[in-house]
């Protein structure tokens, strides 16, 4: 089994902040759209591995570790 299939089944906790950024980011969201205090928040669930940055032309997109980019 691998690390990536145990970890999936671990709960996260998310904080009020947390939640209403993922909530505000949705899909997808360009980085600079975020206030200075979300891409703090953004950065920490990022490190989670709950979002990720994601390069799109000369931006950077921040969306969901699930969502398929292309």
């Amino acid at each position: 089994m691998k690390c990536n299939q145990i970890l999936k089944h671990i709960p996260t906790h998310l904080n009020n902040e947390e939640k209403e950024v993922m909530e505000r980011i949705g899909d997808a969201e360009f980085a600079f759209s975020l206030t200075e205090r979300e891409r703090k928040v953004a950065n920490d669930l990022i490190r989670k591995s709950l979002l990720k940055a994601v390069k799109h032309n000369d931006s950077v997109m921040v969306v969901p570790s699930g969502f398929n980019f292309k």
